[in-house]
């Protein structure tokens, strides 16, 4: 099992791979995303990281796999949100919405937005 781990201004990410058995026996790769937030003073005391920032970095996290192409480029992998996608689930269409008017050849590329994010388990 192969781990890397970047900073962000908001939190540290870390993803990583492992193989698994899929239900048909075949080899099957599933991609895990953890998120250590660090939204600033006050965030332990009156437990807004894991309140607001959690779901807020997980969804930001989807999302930059979606616009990055790892999706397409991988479309065997299948990636576990953890907490259902945070608030991805919330703001699926606006993302949609607006990668589609302020970005179009992308959009189009990926064949729209939402698709690539129901890919996410």
């Amino acid at each position: 099992m192969s781990r890397a781990a970047s900073s962000a201004s908001q939190g540290t990410h870390t993803a990583g791979t492992s193989p698994i058995q899929s239900r048909s026996g075949r080899a099957a790769t599933v991609a895990e995303l953890r998120f250590t937030p660090l939204m600033g003073a006050g965030s332990a005391e009156y437990h807004l990281a894991p309140d607001f920032c959690s779901p807020t970095e997980t969804a930001l996290a989807l999302c930059r796999l979606v616009v990055s192409k790892v999706t397409t480029r991988y479309p065997n992998v299948r990636i576990v949100a953890a907490a259902m996608g945070g608030a991805l689930p919330f703001f699926a269409h606006r993302f949609d919405h607006g990668i589609g008017k302020s970005h179009p050849e992308l959009y189009e590329e990926l064949g729209g937005v939402l698709p690539q994010l129901r890919r996410f388990w």
